[in-house]
């Protein structure tokens, strides 16, 4: 049986849904696209961080009350923006939770938290690489997704690539003890890109908002539309990918 898995991220909403993020109206944005992402029927629903711009309360209280109306089971997990209290606060457990192991048919999904207090770049410790080791000896023999924030690999822009996963090395290492990971999702990166290491496919998606220009040496803006992520899960441990880009959402332009 085929499970749907929607990723929607860096959704940076603020205090006020009228509040704006560089001039982009980022509630608004994000209504948009969570409407689109309930039109597609998904399984679960995966928000991968940055899901605040400014780490209030309220801005996850916002993001609760679109999410929740949809009726689909929806996990997080922390980016560079966020406040990781704030948001397990608002997102404890039932439909709405944030947890490090979900199950989604015969997959098994693993939520990381890969952010280094004050700093835009990403981390795992070496005891959260001990837990991984451990949880991924746990789910051996069934497929298995992990999702953080930040990206693995590059993805061509040197000014993104300077605040992914690092050091990296550790972390593919230990993947490629564990060959049943199949997929490596994340955000962080306004954008989407997909790349094959080591038998593992690493996927980025666009932001709910502001989307930025691949290949670029210094920080810009794209004009393509906001967007999300559709995974489609097999039972074999199979996948396919497709990303949507939600124009209505583009019409917020920004100043």
């Amino acid at each position: 049986m085929t499970c749907i898995l929607a990723q929607v991220t860096d959704t940076h909403l603020l205090a006020s849904p009228q509040d704006t993020y560089r001039g982009w109206p980022t509630w608004a944005s994000c209504r948009a696209v969570l409407a689109a992402v309930a039109q597609d029927r998904p399984d679960l629903l995966l928000l991968t961080g940055d899901l605040s711009q400014d780490g209030s309360r309220a801005s996850y209280e916002h993001l609760r009350d679109l999410v929740e109306p949809l009726g689909i089971p929806t996990y997080v997990l922390p980016g560079n923006h966020d406040n990781p209290a704030a948001l397990a606060a608002v997102f404890p457990g039932g439909n709405l939770c944030t947890t490090p192991l979900v199950t989604a048919g015969r997959w098994a999904i693993l939520l990381l938290d890969s952010t280094v207090p004050g700093e835009v770049y990403g981390d795992l410790s070496l005891d959260q690489l001990t837990a991984l080791d451990a949880t991924l000896t746990q789910t051996a023999g069934r497929p298995t997704l992990i999702a953080l924030h930040h990206p693995v690999l590059p993805i061509g822009s040197p000014w993104i690539d300077a605040t992914r996963l690092r050091p990296a090395g550790a972390f593919v290492e230990l993947l490629a003890a564990h060959p049943h990971v199949k997929v490596v999702l994340a955000g962080h990166v306004h954008q989407e890109s997909q790349a094959m290491n080591q038998g593992v496919a690493h996927y980025t998606t666009p932001a709910t908002g502001l989307q930025f220009k691949p290949q670029t040496e210094q920080f810009c803006l794209d004009t393509q539309a906001p967007g999300y992520r559709l995974l489609y899960l097999e039972a074999d441990g199979q996948h396919r990918t497709t990303v949507r880009r939600v124009q209505e959402a583009g019409e917020f332009a920004h100043v």
